[in-house]
């Protein structure tokens, strides 16, 4: 995925935040979202107060 892995590490004991370039490569080597990996599934999507 074109991260070095003691950033990987770091990432996943919370001791650093991935640049957006990385959060990048992490959402498309898990092909998945940005989304699903920043926020919790109640926060994802549009608030009842937008989905009109």
């Amino acid at each position: 995925m074109g991260i070095h892995v003691n950033s990987l590490k770091k990432y996943e004991f919370g001791e650093a935040q991935p640049s957006l370039d990385a959060l990048r490569k992490i959402a498309v080597a898990l092909h998945t979202s940005t989304d699903f990996l920043l926020f919790d599934e109640h926060e994802r999507g549009p608030s009842d107060d937008l989905r009109l």
